[in-house]
């Protein structure tokens, strides 16, 4: 078990890549804590994890909003006592041409893929 009590923060850690590198993670001992703002699919990939013998809680979060990336990381480490492994999976696509991708789809994608990255590494209080 190479994770084996190290805790990671997986952020858009509900589907795809993030569930993927979770479940690796839960495989190898790690405690994780999965973030997402898909209600259903994360509180049902946490229950997954814990039935099968794994140590995960998960929040939902946006992490385009600082304050609430705040509350998340300050909640996984109450929660798990630390934080070693932070994994900024998140990120979205709106797909189409330059001239059918709304504004409102465009900058939706720059601030999950690039202002959600930076807050996500940014620090935090007590850290």
């Amino acid at each position: 078990m190479k994770l084996k009590d190290r805790v990671a923060v997986i952020t858009g850690g509900a589907r795809g890549i993030g569930k993927a590198i979770g479940s690796a993670f839960v495989r190898e001992g790690a405690k994780v804590c999965l973030v997402d703002v898909d209600a259903g699919p994360l509180e049902a990939l946490k229950e997954e994890f814990v039935r099968g013998g794994g140590v995960a809680f998960s929040v939902l979060c946006d992490i385009t909003k600082y304050s609430e990336v705040i509350g998340t990381m300050t909640r996984a480490k109450e929660t798990l006592g630390r934080i070693d492994i932070l994994v900024n999976n998140a990120g979205i696509i709106r797909r189409g041409t330059i001239e059918t991708v709304t504004e409102e789809d465009w900058d939706r994608v720059i601030e999950v893929n690039l202002k959600g990255r930076s807050t996500a590494v940014r620090p935090w209080p007590g850290s």
